[in-house]
């Protein structure tokens, strides 16, 4: 969960940055009440959702190794 709210908040500083509006950022991506809901905990994203909203702002998910 605490990894969860991290993501999202990540993913909600990246959006709130991008020169993109809200409507460029669901129209692509997701839709503006799914990231509401990730944003206020009613519901968690898929992995597959969360990498398209990344996507949208010209990020992708990905795995690294810990050193």
């Amino acid at each position: 969960e605490q990894a969860d709210r991290r993501l999202i908040d990540e993913l909600m500083r990246l959006r709130e940055e991008s020169p993109l509006s809200t409507r460029q950022q669901a129209a692509d991506g997701v839709s503006l009440a799914t990231t509401h809901d990730w944003r206020h905990g009613i519901h968690h994203p898929t992995v597959e959702a969360f990498e398209r909203a990344l996507n949208v702002l010209g990020y992708r998910l990905a795995i690294v190794k810990s050193d």
